[in-house]
């Protein structure tokens, strides 16, 4: 849904998806193990990081797209799930400030 423009309020769909990774990173106990359909067990907590931090790049899509909105709702996910803090930064420093003409 994130990655349709013509989802509504895309924003809070980030918004979402980075409130559930942080939930994730922050865990201090693994929260349940969980039998999938197939039989293999899943533990929610880490297998919900790692699948995060495997899609770390639709943030970095999410922190430069053209909607102001999705942009400020994915930045903290660079920090939190970009495995290279230096690339975190240098997306972070290239990313387009705020909409002047928004400016009261």
């Amino acid at each position: 849904m994130a990655d349709d423009p013509a989802t509504p309020d895309r924003a809070e769909v980030v918004a979402l998806l980075l409130g559930i990774g942080w939930e994730a990173v922050g865990a201090e106990e693994m929260y349940a193990v969980v039998r999938g359909e197939d039989g293999e067990d899943s533990t929610v907590h880490p297998d919900t990081v790692n699948l995060m931090c495997e899609h770390a790049d639709a943030f970095v899509a999410y922190a430069t797209d053209s909607d102001p909105r999705v942009r400020g709702a994915a930045i903290e996910g660079l920090g939190l799930f970009l495995d290279d803090a230096e690339r975190a930064v240098y997306l972070l420093r290239d990313l387009p400030g705020p909409d002047p003409a928004r400016r009261g």
